[in-house]
């Protein structure tokens, strides 16, 4: 089993260097974001070919790699949602040179997926304190506890981010391991979700973060 991995943080945020929650934690505009961060972005030193040896040469049997934050910024060529690494910054598909990289180098491929997006149109709350439902600075009154907008909100965000994994499970060959994280609402269907993904990577592991039935749970922070 490979049991000891990689996990590899990395998109916009690392421009600036003080953390993947910047956007949200210093309440940066998306377009100011964009125009920092993303459109800065170069990944001119992007080598998963090294990252790939260096975890081969650490006895590790996995890699982990951040195809999407709460950001909302894609690594990969998605056709919905632009703002992405293709058409911005590197304008490359950098899932899919790291996927190459690691399965070449005979390790299993891992993506880390965000459901959460702060540059969604329709995602409750991208500037609050904690997660949607939280305490807040600039929504409270706007939302006043409810995490949607209205139903239709809700509904159209759940089937922007099932596109995405889609893109990312059907497009890129064998994934071993999916790793949510920012699963919050609550309410995004995971479950449902979950059935899906099977179908499409019937021997993918999957964290406990999204919905039943899972295969690895997450002990982050406790």
């Amino acid at each position: 089993a490979a049991r000891y991995g990689m996990f590899i943080h990395w998109g916009a945020y690392s421009v600036a260097g003080r953390g993947e929650w910047i956007m949200n934690r210093e309440l940066i505009p998306h377009d100011e974001y964009r125009k920092r961060y993303a459109e800065n972005f170069r990944a001119e030193k992007y080598d998963p070919a090294d990252w790939a040896a260096k975890a081969k040469r650490w006895g590790m049997g996995y890699t982990v790699l951040t195809a999407r934050h709460h950001d909302g910024f894609a690594l990969w060529n998605s056709k919905f949602n632009s703002f992405n690494a293709v058409r911005l910054g590197p304008q490359r598909d950098l899932v899919a040179e790291y996927v190459r990289a690691v399965r070449e180098a005979g390790l299993k491929v891992g993506l880390y997926y965000s459901p959460a997006n702060w540059s969604h149109p329709d995602y409750p709350g991208a500037y609050f304190r904690d997660w949607p439902g939280g305490s807040d600075i600039r929504d409270k009154e706007q939302h006043r506890g409810n995490d949607w907008r209205d139903r239709h909100a809700r509904r159209r965000f759940i089937d922007y981010y099932r596109t995405e994994l889609e893109e990312l499970l059907t497009g890129y060959g064998r994934i071993d391991y999916l790793w949510f994280d920012g699963c919050i609402p609550r309410d995004l269907d995971g479950d449902d979700t979950i059935a899906m993904i099977r179908e499409w990577q019937p021997d993918m592991l999957i964290n406990n973060r999204l919905g039943d039935p899972f295969d690895v749970r997450v002990s982050e922070q406790r």
